[in-house]
C-alpha cells in the first residue's frame, strides 16, 4: 500500500479481533501472524512485532522481524 513504510504487529489485539483474546498459541492467530510476515517479507516491508518480554519477542527477530 503506498504510503505505508512499515508494519508493527500487535499480537494480543490480534488475537482479540480473531475471537482468541491472549491465546497467541491458537491456531488462527498462527496463521494470521504467519501470514502478516509472509506478505511483509514478499513486499520487503519493515515488520516490527509487540512483545511484553525480550523473550517473547527474540523468536520474531529469528524470522527476520526489525
Amino acid at each position: 500500500m503506498p504510503g505505508v513504510d512499515a508494519v508493527l504487529l500487535g499480537p494480543y489485539d490480534l488475537s482479540a479481533s480473531l475471537g482468541q483474546t491472549g491465546k497467541l498459541d491458537h491456531p488462527a492467530v498462527v496463521a494470521a501472524i504467519d501470514r502478516v510476515t509472509t506478505v511483509c517479507k514478499a513486499a520487503k516491508m519493515p515488520l516490527g512485532y509487540f512483545g511484553v518480554t525480550a523473550a517473547a519477542v527474540k523468536p520474531f527477530i529469528e524470522r527476520g522481524y526489525s
